[in-house]
């Protein structure tokens, strides 16, 4: 009987090693990718989203960077921030950048209880004419930025946007 005790707690501590290590290398969740789209993760900040085709994604220090080929892209800059925004307005953004001109805005809803603002701007990084997305979420700011006419881009990569 000894004998037998000892092989269930060898069992029982064996199936819960298995299962912890398939836990740990699990991979995390990724988004429904497209045919051509790929998956991109950013565990620092706990999101992901399918990069859309002829995209590739690359990181900088608090930047996350969509590009083709040709270095036109998008743009995700992810920054602390101490206030706790559920609502992101023209008259917020206005507060700490009171030249940008802003346009054509559009409540973006973040998860169940936070909504960004879409809108496009004056923002001279993009040619004076880009498409934006600003939410806080977790304590970071995104400010998320493009080109004005790579606004379906920008929407497809937004329509993938998890956290994780």
């Amino acid at each position: 009987m000894n004998r037998a005790r000892k092989i269930i707690a060898f069992l029982t501590v064996a199936l819960v090693l298995a299962f912890g290590a398939w836990w740990y290398l699990a991979p995390a969740v990724q988004p429904n990718l497209a045919s051509g789209q790929t998956a991109y993760t950013n565990e620092l900040y706990q999101f992901s989203f399918a990069a859309p085709e002829g995209y590739a994604v690359r990181e900088g220090d608090g930047v996350v960077f969509v590009e083709d080929k040709k270095g036109d892209g998008i743009q995700i800059l992810i920054t602390p921030i101490d206030e706790d925004i559920t609502v992101m307005t023209v008259e917020r953004i206005n507060a700490d950048i009171p030249d940008m001109r802003i346009t054509d805005t559009e409540p973006v809803e973040i998860g169940d209880a936070r909504t960004g603002l879409a809108f496009k701007s004056d923002n001279e990084a993009f040619d004076g004419a880009s498409r934006e997305v600003w939410f806080v979420y977790g304590g970071y700011l995104y400010q998320i930025s493009t080109y004005e006419r790579l606004d379906p881009v920008l929407k497809q990569l937004f329509s993938t946007w998890e956290f994780i």
